[in-house]
């Protein structure tokens, strides 16, 4: 059986570990965006450092490419296939938000009239109040044009903090990826 001195020093451990398992998950929570771009950037090491040493291995007369020049130009292949992957996904990205701009929001709602009327009919059917049905209604074509409602100012500054965001998060992570 254990003794009451034994079990104290057991809660005491208990107690240290959820004290450091606390302390990690508050450093992770108060700093994760930079523990997001420290991952990202051992990611973007580990996957250009084939690439690095391939361009170390390319010869300029009798000279090697030196280590610095093969990071910045790893890391401007990586800038380039990122842009390439921004070149061909945004116009489709772009067509599909014009069309979905393009959609009347009336014609939608006409679409669900017939199962509207059936809905109707079956209240009546049972005697229960058709005005529910006019809320319905009402609540459908709220509904809709919520979905396909335009940009407001408040969708545009939260895109340009986010773009703001992103070109923050590439500068470091390719800074931090270049010393790795």
């Amino acid at each position: 059986m254990k003794t009451s001195r034994s079990m104290a020093r057991t809660y005491i451990k208990w107690l240290w570990a959820l004290g450091v398992i606390a302390l990690v998950a508050l450093i992770i929570y108060f700093l994760g965006s930079i523990v997001l771009y420290l991952s990202l950037a051992a990611v973007l090491a580990l996957v250009g450092r084939p690439v690095c040493r391939a361009l170390q291995r390319v010869r300029i007369g009798r000279k090697a490419l030196p280590a610095t020049l093969a990071a910045v130009l790893t890391l401007m292949v990586f800038y380039l296939v990122g842009s390439l992957f921004v070149l061909l996904f945004v116009p489709i990205i772009l067509s599909e938000i014009e069309a979905l701009s393009r959609v009347d929001v009336m014609q939608v709602v006409n679409q669900f009239r017939e199962p509207m009327d059936e809905y109707s009919a079956l209240l009546a059917r049972y005697h229960i109040d058709v005005d529910i049905y006019a809320s319905a209604e009402k609540y459908l074509v709220r509904y809709v044009q919520s979905m396909f409602a335009g940009v407001g100012a408040g969708d545009v500054f939260g895109l340009v903090s986010g773009i703001g965001d992103f070109i923050v998060m590439v500068f470091a992570t390719s800074f931090i990826a270049f010393f790795f």
